[in-house]
């Protein structure tokens, strides 16, 4: 393996839809980096295997990987993972790093750093740093308003409960990921997807300062070239156009959500929009519409934990 993708590789995390594939491609649109699809390592494959580094660990990995669109590995090179991670060692770290070189040969890419991005990695920037010391990591945050109605307002729904459950889901788990910040002591370099929208090429230049490499001419004009080695093909609900024109969605928020979605995203992440110098649009108070569906959220959210902590 070479030492760049062992000892400083890139990771672009943040909240679920803040423009973090747009920065893993613009970023790995340098000749010595290079990409692949979300690996949800620390998060869905961990969750699904455990911690139990017995005769099948890796196995198991390599077929929750398969679950998740982009990483499929014949009996080959599942073969060859499991010989370097024999050589390297069974941690978690040995087991990406060979898991991404053997994708690097697979797919013919080049270049001697990776970069992974799994946007809820956000939620283990410790363990990122524990087998990473020289890791770049890359926080991408986005207006709540903006990050929530990429998904949201895309879904079908076949009633005004479900349309509200879904939101309500969505605004805890982009409140959990900035959380997640505050409690970390892991040093990362942050960045405002409206920063970027602004000021493409002078984001840019600083992220190349930020993970070392000397930024090419070409690289803020060509980063659509990457989607062969994204999920983008296959991860339809993203839209992103396929050229290297960068299309500003800052504001789009106004035309997806209803004024009741806007007031509740802004009053439920009021603390954190403040934080962030994100300016609201309504009355912090509490939304009186739809309130009856943000009750039972908190009954469902109750009822969970409890039945999580008699199953632990």
């Amino acid at each position: 393996m070479e030492s760049g993708a062992i000892n400083s590789p890139i990771f672009v995390v943040g909240p679920p839809r803040s423009g973090t594939t747009l920065i893993q491609l613009l970023v790995s649109a340098h000749e010595n980096i290079y990409t692949l699809p979300e690996t949800h390592f620390f998060t869905y494959i961990k969750d699904v295997v455990g911690d139990q580094h017995d005769k099948g660990y890796v196995a198991d990995i390599l077929h929750a990987l398969s679950q998740k669109p982009g990483i499929i590995f014949n009996k080959i090179s599942s073969d060859k993972i499991i010989k370097c991670i024999e050589k390297s060692g069974i941690d978690d770290g040995n087991v990406l790093n060979c898991i991404i070189q053997e994708f690097k040969a697979v797919n013919n890419l080049f270049g001697t750093r990776w970069l992974e991005k799994t946007p809820r990695h956000i939620l283990k920037l410790d363990m990122i740093k524990k087998f990473w010391p020289n890791a770049r990591i890359i926080v991408v945050l986005r207006d709540p308003r903006g990050a929530i109605s990429s998904f949201h307002s895309k879904r079908e729904f076949h009633s005004k409960y479900s349309r509200y459950i879904d939101l309500f889901q969505r605004i805890y788990a982009w409140k959990v990921c900035i959380a997640a910040l505050k409690n970390t002591e892991t040093k990362y370099k942050q960045i405002r997807y409206e920063s970027f929208i602004a000021d493409p090429q002078h984001t840019l230049d600083d992220l190349m300062v930020y993970v070392g490499e000397k930024q090419q001419s070409d690289q803020l004009h060509k980063f659509s070239d990457n989607f062969s080695t994204s999920t983008l093909k296959s991860e339809t609900h993203k839209q992103l156009n396929e050229s290297s024109k960068i299309i500003d969605r800052t504001m789009i928020w106004k035309e997806r959500l209803t004024h009741s979605e806007i007031r509740w995203i802004e009053y439920l992440c009021s603390t954190e929009m403040s934080q962030l110098s994100y300016m609201t649009t309504c009355s912090v108070r509490i939304p009186l519409h739809q309130l009856h569906f943000y009750l039972f959220y908190r009954v469902i959210k109750v009822y969970s934990r409890i039945k999580q902590w008699i199953l632990e």
